[in-house]
């Protein structure tokens, strides 16, 4: 059975690409599938080449080594693709009233499962191998303070006002939030995509641990 689409098209990604010399069009194509597929580190230089139809050579004349090649591709993946799109996502969640927090951060974990299901074998290449190259995390972490903090910070500090976040520094909050939402992601997406998930006991189970645990203290 085949692959189901990777998302986004290269054509997307890269402006030029239907400029580039056919075969750094298929090295990149072919990169793309087997990283997605395979991870970086289990794919050779050899496999991508024999999957794009040229010598493995061309591969070196065109990129200097695999992980240019692998930054050649996730680097637009990450600021030209999925930042932008889970900004606009993420900003248009933020632009309504929420009367609640648990609306606001239920909103959030449904939106991102959805993008995950969307991009899920994009964002495994993604996942996989951000840690391993600071660059790439290096770049996002700058677009996520300038882009979108503020906006997070914003409505933070309105629930704190509500007495719906107990008071704690904006930093710790974010983390509490960031890891629930990765606590849904990672496994969905690394660990165990075949799982049969009950998402929407999932979903709740992490709201309500959320809730409980940036509530303000009850008093004695």
């Amino acid at each position: 059975m085949p692959n189901p689409p990777l998302g986004p098209s290269l054509e997307s990604l890269y402006p030029n690409f239907e400029n580039l010399p056919p075969g750094q069009r298929r090295i990149l194509s072919a990169a793309l599938e087997l990283f997605a597929e395979k991870g970086y580190a289990a794919t050779s230089t050899g496999a991508i080449a024999k999957s794009a139809g040229v010598a493995e050579g061309l591969i070196f004349k065109h990129f200097r080594s695999k992980k240019e090649l692998l930054l050649q591709l996730a680097r637009p993946l990450l600021l030209e693709v999925f930042f932008p799109l889970s900004l606009r996502r993420i900003q248009a969640i933020m632009a309504q009233k929420h009367p609640h927090l648990k609306n606001l951060l239920e909103a959030l974990l449904r939106e991102r499962l959805a993008f995950v299901k969307q991009h899920h074998r994009l964002l495994r290449l993604v996942i996989q191998e951000i840690w391993l190259h600071p660059e790439l995390l290096q770049s996002l972490q700058e677009q996520f303070e300038t882009q979108l903090r503020p906006d997070i910070e914003t409505q933070l500090k309105h629930f704190q006002t509500q007495a719906q976040i107990r008071e704690m520094p904006f930093g710790t909050a974010l983390r509490l939030i960031l890891s629930a939402l990765m606590g849904l992601i990672i496994p969905r997406v690394l660990l165990f995509p075949d799982w049969p998930w009950q998402e929407e006991a999932e979903i709740q189970a992490t709201l309500q641990t959320l809730i409980q645990g940036l509530a303000p203290e009850a008093q004695p």
